[in-house]
């Protein structure tokens, strides 16, 4: 993964707002048998992480980037995507 788009980056901003989730905590996409996940996490030395704003809004683990490299998360009608 090469990034986030700003609308994703100000969704994900909202649901950590929303959900009164501490600033040592983001929303951890990853891939998993069933498809993508998304869920509040806490952020492990080797994910990478993704910034907007003054807080870290994304991580992904090694793995999973590797899997969707090149590509960004993306916001849109509702729901995430890869773009």
């Amino acid at each position: 993964m090469n990034g986030i788009t700003d609308r994703a980056g100000e969704r994900l901003k909202k649901v950590l707002e929303e959900t009164g989730a501490p600033a040592e905590k983001a929303v951890r996409y990853q891939i998993t048998n069933d498809g993508a996940e998304l869920k509040i996490d806490v952020k492990d030395p080797l994910d990478l992480t993704f910034e907007f704003g003054d807080r870290t809004v994304l991580i992904v683990d090694s793995d999973t980037a590797e899997s969707v490299a090149g590509r960004k998360l993306d916001y849109n009608e509702g729901s995430f995507s890869l773009a």
